[in-house]
């Protein structure tokens, strides 16, 4: 402890006590400013126009809530394909011996 001016003060007890307690932080304020992009002395670039050149949207897997995307029932009915497949032979070796 050491005496300051007739009085105590405890400076290794301040500096824990800081590092428990910070200063709480700045307050940001929620909304940014908005800065203007806007420039008077650039002209304007023509923007390019896209006729004849239609994109084709992509298709939507899951239209419904629960339907499989086509390329999962792809998958799927080659598996199927293959297990019908594998069955017939089975039954094809079964039969000749």
């Amino acid at each position: 402890m050491a005496f300051i001016d007739g009085k105590e003060e405890n400076y290794a007890f301040k500096s824990r006590m800081e590092e428990k307690n910070p200063p709480p932080p700045k307050q940001v304020p929620k909304t940014a400013p908005v800065v203007s992009r806007s420039n008077s002395n650039m002209k304007k670039q023509p923007k390019a126009q896209n006729k004849g050149k239609g994109k084709a949207q992509a298709k939507k897997p899951y239209i419904q809530r629960y339907r499989i995307p086509e390329i999962q029932q792809d998958a799927m009915e080659n598996v199927l394909q293959m297990a019908r497949t594998m069955m017939e032979l089975h039954e094809k070796e079964e039969a000749r011996l």
